[in-house]
């Protein structure tokens, strides 16, 4: 038998148990054994308790805290596995390594720093709008006059000739005219583009939270 982890999602909570036994094919079980770990695949099987949780629905319905682990007692019997998408040998989990752009999407996958950094940006931007259910939120345009005082900013030319947007620099270039809207009690998670050198703090490109 041959026993394999499905990682769907990078969570623990997110991986169950494939089985192939004796009687699943040899292609199968060929293609088990060369598919490189991380890579992507489809596999068709059967969703059944493992051996060892014979007696889980009972223990779940004694002990409402099984809920809670009900995927670990759980196995795919394979019937077949098809690889979607091959991942390279060559690329290798390193803490601090830029995979760079072409390959991010599998940097992402494989480094749960990376990953718990996009969770994290979610909590906090759902405990923002929790906080601020007073206020109202506002979406500001991307797309705007060019302003030169203040930082070296983004041009975007256009179609028309002569004619180019700026990108906003800062939230505060917004908040005057919504002042004088008279809408106040605002926030926004406003983007904001500056040409500048790296620092360690920021980017040409970063996301500010911004209120009123």
């Amino acid at each position: 038998m041959t026993f394999v982890t499905l990682n769907g999602g990078g969570r623990p909570e997110h991986r169950i148990q494939l089985l192939a036994r004796l009687e699943t094919s040899e292609e199968t079980q060929n293609a088990i054994r060369t598919i490189p770990q991380n890579s992507a695949v489809s596999v068709t099987g059967i969703l059944d308790w493992k051996y060892e949780a014979k007696d889980a629905k009972e223990r779940m319905e004694l002990d409402p805290e099984m809920g809670k682990c009900f995927i670990d007692q759980l196995e795919i019997r394979i019937q077949s596995i098809e690889c979607l998408n091959s991942f390279p040998r060559d690329l290798q989990p390193q803490e601090g390594k830029d995979a760079g752009l072409a390959k991010r999407h599998l940097q992402i996958r494989f480094d749960p720093e990376l990953s718990e950094s996009l969770r994290f940006r979610s909590r906090v931007a759902s405990f923002a709008r929790s906080s601020l259910q007073d206020f109202q939120e506002v979406e500001t345009p991307i797309l705007f006059k060019s302003t030169p005082e203040g930082a070296r900013e983004f041009v975007v030319p256009t179609r028309q000739k002569g004619c180019a947007y700026g990108l906003p620099q800062s939230p505060q270039q917004y908040k005057q005219i919504l002042m004088a809207s008279g809408i106040n009690r605002y926030f926004q998670f406003a983007k904001c583009f500056r040409d500048e050198d790296h620092r360690a703090d920021r980017q040409p490109e970063f996301t500010q939270v911004s209120s009123f």
